[in-house]
């Protein structure tokens, strides 16, 4: 299902926004709120890319995709399905930021600044 979600955001980079219908038919003994859930993680996970240092890519080069939407049987459902694996991809997208950083970045004081916690947006306001 993942890999259904990053294939679809591959394929529909060019485009300013984005539509990706979760067919429970993905996966017909799952939940369909979960199937939705994991099209869109992979959606997420797809999405990553490590700009820090690019300084020589044109505009028309960059990315165009602004806006997915992920079309399931049940929103709210699918909603709630999805909250605990954003914030896996959130940690998904710290691990590959801190590997392509150099290593003179990860200093304890440099890492510190980039771990989320209460008063840095953590989730749910407990920190990371």
């Amino acid at each position: 299902m993942e890999a259904f979600g990053g294939s679809a955001l591959a394929a529909l980079a060019g485009e300013p926004e984005a539509q990706i219908a979760a067919e429970p038919a993905l996966a017909p003994t799952v939940d369909p709120a979960q199937v939705a859930a994991h099209v869109a993680l992979g959606a997420r996970l797809r999405s990553y890319r490590f700009d820090k240092y690019r300084t020589k890519e044109k505009p028309e080069d960059k990315p165009r995709l602004t806006d997915v939407g992920i079309h399931a049987l049940d929103p709210g459902a699918a909603q709630s399905a999805f909250a605990p694996l954003e914030a896996l991809a959130q940690g998904v997208f710290l691990t590959r930021n801190l590997v392509s950083e150099p290593a003179k970045r990860h200093l304890p004081r440099v890492l510190c600044r980039g771990v989320p916690g209460p008063d840095r947006g953590g989730p749910d306001g407990r920190g990371a």
